[in-house]
This record gives structure tokens, sequence and C-alpha cells, in this order.
């Protein structure tokens, strides 16, 4: 090999190397570029996310003040909204006397005729106000139940039907009596109105309460709000305890099925305090009460008690059958007070007979006047 050729293939490989050294030195370049690239996109991508982050926090932070606010907004609501409540039961039972315990009234009671207006203001509060309707006559304007009710304040509205505690033996009658009044009138209004989502949503509100309770089955909740006061407790706990317990778990199941609170009045000075206080609580759904001792005032917030807290008379069965059960138990208990009552009876049923056609037309005018009164005044206090 001349020396001409062999500088040449020195010169040829030379050439070949520098090729590949800068072929590599290409590909270095454009990795450090992809490698460069995909650093400022996982960069970018690192950002973004907790860009995102500090935005969902700020949401959460948004719905979290923008919660709190509405909830304070619904307080101070509430904190001004009114109760509208009508005061029901039989004549005699102690309506106005409850009502003059709550109002803390040491004047005289005087009787109540056609429907009687009066307020109390919540202790410590200007903003809450208990609006009473009382419904004089016992059962003559019963159907007088809904004159008070806004169809636009629902949720305020409610009923209190007192029982007399020295009278067992007319319990469960006149209970039955109010309690088919309260359904019948209460439904009756909500059919009429105009906005029935309202009355949907009104009636899943009752319900909703109770939906986890293990006696789900057996309570069919009253369309209103509903407190059963047992008044003349200053006589009642002057009973023998065994019948106070009977009465007593009586009261506590009624109430219980149809969806109702249960408190025990008396005038007594501690006693008629803890009265307005659960009054005042219930009415206002910020306490509830469990004080179940029959030898004490009882007071019982609708949902927490339980039939098998209660304590049904036998074997127990259907809600009829332990009504008749109580029934048949009160009646023996309080057999001399029974036989009074059906003397009574017995004498009206008497003067049923012998009606004369005048006097009972004058008094179906006397009733119509009364119930127009009646309407002419729930317009004018609302």
């Amino acid at each position: 090999m001349s020396d001409f050729e062999q500088e040449q293939e020195e010169y040829n490989g030379q050439r070949v190397i520098g090729e590949e050294d800068q072929n590599y030195q290409y590909e270095q370049k454009y990795e450090n570029q992809r490698q460069n690239g995909r650093q400022q996109e996982q960069e970018q991508q690192q950002q973004e996310i907790e860009q995102n982050n500090i935005k969902q926090e700020n949401e959460e932070k948004v719905d979290i003040w923008e919660i709190a606010k509405q909830n304070q907004q619904k307080n101070n609501e509430n904190k001004h909204q009114d109760k509208n409540i009508v005061v029901i039961g039989d004549s005699g039972v102690g309506k106005s006397q409850f009502l003059a315990i709550l109002k803390e009234s040491n004047q005289e009671i005087q009787p109540t005729s056609g429907i009687e207006y009066t307020f109390v203001k919540r202790a410590y509060s200007t903003q809450q106000i208990l609006n009473f309707y009382e419904i004089a006559g016992g059962r003559v304007l019963s159907n007088m139940i809904t004159a008070f009710m806004n169809d636009q304040k629902l949720q305020n509205s409610s009923a209190i039907i007192v029982v007399d505690l020295s009278k067992p033996v007319k319990i469960i009658e006149s209970l039955q009596f109010w309690f088919d009044e309260i359904r019948k009138n209460v439904n009756q209004y909500l059919e009429k109105m105009d906005d029935q989502q309202k009355v949907s949503d009104y009636k899943y509100s009752l319900i909703q309460q109770f939906q986890e309770h293990s006696d789900r089955t057996r309570i069919d909740p009253l369309p209103l709000q509903t407190i059963v006061v047992g008044q003349k407790w200053d006589v009642f706990e002057k009973f023998d305890a065994e019948k106070r317990k009977w009465v007593t778990r009586l009261l506590r199941y009624m109430c219980h099925l149809n969806g109702a609170s249960l408190v025990f009045s008396s005038y007594n000075q501690n006693a008629a305090a803890q009265v307005r206080g659960a009054v005042n609580g219930l009415f206002f759904e910020d306490k509830q009460f469990f004080r179940e001792d029959h030898l004490k005032q009882v007071q019982i917030s609708f949902p927490l008690d339980q039939v098998t807290k209660i304590g049904l008379p036998g074997q127990g069965g259907s809600n009829q059958q332990n009504i008749e059960s109580f029934r048949k138990i009160i009646s023996e208990q309080f057999s001399q007070m029974e036989q009074e009552e059906q003397k009574k009876k017995d004498i009206f049923t008497l003067y049923d007979k012998f009606s004369e056609q005048k006097i009972d037309a004058l008094k179906g005018e006397k009733d119509q006047e009364m119930q127009r009164l009646s309407k002419k005044f729930v317009q004018q206090v609302r």
C-alpha cells in the first residue's frame, strides 16, 4: 500500500469516527431537549394540580362560610317567627287554667266563650312569641281548628289538646275525638292549598323525624305538631300510685301512636316553671324531654318514647286491641267514677229523647252565630 492510499484510508476512518461523534452529539442534544420538555411538562402538571387544590380549598371555604351564613339566617328567621297554636279540649278540662300557668297569671280565671286569643313571649326573648287561640265550648267549634293556620307558615302551626287528669275514664274517648278532628280538619285544609309541593314537603317533615324509629309501623302522626297536656295534676297526684301508673301508660301510648308530645301541668310554682320550659322548648324545637316517672309530672317529647318502654297491658296486640285493654283496666280501677259518668250520660240521653224542636233550632242558630263571630275574630287577630 502506497503512502497516499494509507493516508486516504486514515482520513476516511477519521471521517467516519467524526460523523459518529457528531451523530452522538446530536442524539444527546435531542435527548436532553426531550428530558427538559418532559420535566417542564411535569412541572406544569404539578402547578396545575396545586392550583386546582388551592381553588378547591377556596371553594370549600366559600361553601363553609355560605352554609354558616345560611344557618345563621335560618336561626334569625326562627327567632322572629311567631308560633300559632290552637288550644282545644272538652269543656271544663282546664284550658284557660293551663294558659294562665304559661302567662304566670294570678288573675281569677273566667269562663271562655267562642275563641279567646292570648300571647306569651318566650323568656329572655322579645322576638319569639306564642300566639294561643283557645277554642271554648268543648266540641261545638271543633271545625275551627284550622282557622288560625297560614299557608305560608305551616311549620309554625301547632295544637295543644288539654285533657283532665282528674277524670281518667274520659281520657280515651276525649283524645280519640280530638285526634280525629285534627286529622279531618287539617287534611281538608291542606287539600285546598294551591301549592301542593309545599304540602308534600310539610308532610314529609312530619314523617322524617321517626323514619328510623323502632315503632315506625305503629305510628300514624297527626298532620299538625301536637302536645297533649294533662291538666289538674294537683288532683291526679293524690290518686293511688298503681292507678296513676296505668293512666300515664295510656296517655303515653296514645300520644306515641299519634306523634304527639305529652306534658303534665300543675299550678305548683316549681312544676309550672317546668311546664313553661317544656312548652317553649318543644314549640321552638331546641329542647327535648324524657321524664317518664308516673309519680312525677311526665314530660315526653315525640319521638323519644317507645312501646317497649311504655309497658302494654297483657301480651299486647294491635293498636286498637291495646287501647281496649287500657280502657278495661282504667274502667276497673276507677269503677265508681265510671258509674258516675255513665249516670250523667244517661241523663243527657234522656233529655235527647224529649228534645223540643224550637229549642234545638234556636241552639243550632246560636252555634252558627258563634262560629261566624269566631271566624271574624280570627281574621282580625291574624
